[in-house]
């Protein structure tokens, strides 16, 4: 399993973020999505709500969360729904802590992550640029998906 890991601190739009890349692929007929949290409608809209949901590409499966302000909630999440994962999305904190946390959880699963830094707009208290951002930070987040699913598609 690999796993994509999207890390900042506290209030960064990390979730908003996360949401984003599902909507995306939502929005692409390529990505089926298959499950999903209960109150997924309500959920995605907020911006306080995390979510998360599961896809398949062309038999590759794909879970993203958007939880990871507790590195020990999203290790339970993990391991309960790694079986048949083949990459898994998720956030975390910036600090070495909750990354070591998040690594491990990978590792015990024979997995290994990357982790992409979450950037910050300098003006929290704007938020059409916040959810520009957001949004920019979306689609690289999915062609990085794209690279990891190529690789796998390929082997």
């Amino acid at each position: 399993m690999r796993g994509i890991v999207l890390k900042g601190a506290s209030n960064t739009g990390k979730t908003q973020t996360l949401k984003c890349l599902i909507r995306l692929l939502m929005s692409d007929p390529n990505f089926k999505l298959f499950d999903c949290c209960k109150d997924f409608d309500r959920k995605i809209g907020d911006s306080v709500s995390d979510v998360w949901a599961m896809f398949c590409f062309h038999g590759v499966h794909i879970v993203i969360t958007t939880m990871g302000d507790s590195p020990s909630d999203t290790d339970t999440f993990i391991k309960n729904h790694s079986l048949g994962v083949d990459i898994f999305i998720c956030a975390c904190h910036d600090t070495p802590w909750a990354q070591e946390k998040i690594s491990k959880s990978f590792n015990k699963l024979n997995g290994d992550c990357v982790f992409i830094d979450k950037n910050v707009y300098k003006d929290k208290n704007d938020q059409k640029a916040c959810e520009k951002l957001n949004e920019s930070e979306a689609k690289e987040l999915l062609e990085t998906l794209k690279k990891h699913l190529e690789e796998i598609l390929r082997h």
